[in-house]
């Protein structure tokens, strides 16, 4: 992961909140829109939980109340690496 990306991720990661005017009315549907919004989430609240375990993918699981394989699972969905956050925030 690049040290650019890694500075977006704690940017986006400061604030999992999401509220309705994240999502402008457009022709979307209701569900795309919630999709949406789940995988912000979902990306935000793996970034936090990376940074604050300092990429122990083991003690990261623990405290999400997630199986490590799991967890590892949802890493590899949203193209997160926990090895960037060991060397970036040790």
């Amino acid at each position: 992961m690049e040290d650019s990306s890694l500075r977006e991720d704690k940017k986006e990661a400061c604030s999992p909140f999401i509220s309705a005017s994240d999502f402008p009315v457009t022709d979307h549907s209701l569900q795309k829109v919630k999709i949406q919004a789940i995988g912000q989430f979902e990306r935000s609240y793996l970034t936090n939980l990376l940074i604050a375990h300092k990429g122990n993918i083991t003690h990261a699981a623990k405290a999400a109340g997630k199986d490590r394989r799991t967890l590892q699972r949802l890493l590899r969905k949203y193209n997160l690496d926990a090895r960037a956050f060991r060397i970036k925030y040790e």
